[in-house]
């Protein structure tokens, strides 16, 4: 078993089910992204040389946590929580996780990190 069966073994069938779709996802739209599952916190996360985002199950739903959500533009409303810089969206069915919306907001955040790394390289080169 490996650690991502691991991980979701402790969950019911549909939240696993729900969790690995959500993982597809993610990995059609950053097919290069780092996968890495923390036990402790029970989240599998992807990025890019930085988070961008992780899957986090729970007992009734599977939330996509966007390590930036705070920074992004959300036109379809999908996006929850009041923290300093983190928003997630949850999942609660297998329409959720394949409408294309859920993919959408998974390529901003890609595009919001890598902005953020471009700015950084420049304000060091200046």
């Amino acid at each position: 078993m490996d650690e991502i069966e691991t991980l979701l073994s402790g969950y019911e069938p549909g939240i696993r089910e729900l969790a690995l779709e959500l993982r597809k996802v993610i990995l059609d739209v950053i097919p290069d992204a780092d996968e890495t599952v923390h036990a402790g916190w029970r989240t599998i996360s992807y990025g890019l040389r930085t988070q961008l985002c992780a899957i986090a199950p729970h007992k009734t739903r599977v939330n996509l946590t966007i390590h930036r959500g705070a920074d992004m533009d959300d036109p379809h409303g999908l996006l929850e929580g009041t923290g300093k810089k983190m928003r997630h969206v949850k999942i609660a069915s297998m329409g959720a996780a394949r409408d294309e919306r859920v993919a959408a907001i998974v390529r901003a955040a890609a595009i919001v990190r890598a902005a953020a790394i471009v700015r950084a390289a420049a304000a060091l080169a200046s």
